[in-house]
């Protein structure tokens, strides 16, 4: 997670947005990491994010660097976009229940801070562009290669990435964020 510098949106628009998740794409590339969970909000980002090599560091100094580069040449503005050092709590692997949360808490992150609004008209969670939320309902072939629903998938106890999965993620099964979605 981080927060844009003095509390400044880090995308002005959806271009910006999707050179970010273009930029994630080539940083998951460059680190080999995995994103399980992802958002977008006008500031702060949030990512679940797992790191199979100890490169964190390298890699978000990579990934915030090269963004912001880009994002202000684009702009054409000088300073810092990103305010300090990028927060990255610790979830414990073993504990399905914290990366469940982590994930949920991600997730609904558009409908807490009121953003599904459109015109005056609600959107659901599942129409919010910016977010894994709406990947997961896809098929596989439909989502980013780096974007990882299987460990999502198994906290809730579906076996496979399957139309069915997608179907009681979106809607149904356990009482977790997933059935809240439904009325988001």
């Amino acid at each position: 997670m981080c927060r844009g510098n003095r509390r400044e949106e880090i995308f002005h628009d959806n271009a910006d947005r999707e050179m970010f998740m273009q930029l994630l794409g080539e940083a998951c590339a460059r680190t080999g990491w995995i994103v399980h969970s992802f958002v977008l909000m006008p500031n702060p980002y949030h990512w679940l994010l797992e790191t199979p090599e100890a490169n964190l560091s390298d890699g978000m100094r990579w990934f915030q660097g090269t963004y912001a580069r880009r994002f202000c040449a684009r702009h054409r503005v000088v300073g810092h976009v990103f305010q300090g050092r990028f927060k990255s709590p610790l979830i414990e692997p073993e504990d399905p229940d914290q990366f469940q949360m982590v994930s949920d808490y991600i997730h609904l992150n558009p409908a807490r801070a009121r953003m599904l609004l459109a015109r005056g008209e609600r959107v659901r969670l599942r129409e919010y562009r910016w977010s894994s939320y709406p990947l997961f309902l896809k098929a596989p072939s439909k989502r980013p290669w780096w974007l990882e629903f299987s460990r999502v998938a198994g906290n809730l106890g579906f076996e496979e990435d399957t139309p069915k999965a997608h179907r009681r993620y979106g809607g149904g099964g356990r009482t977790t964020a997933s059935s809240l979605f439904r009325s988001a």
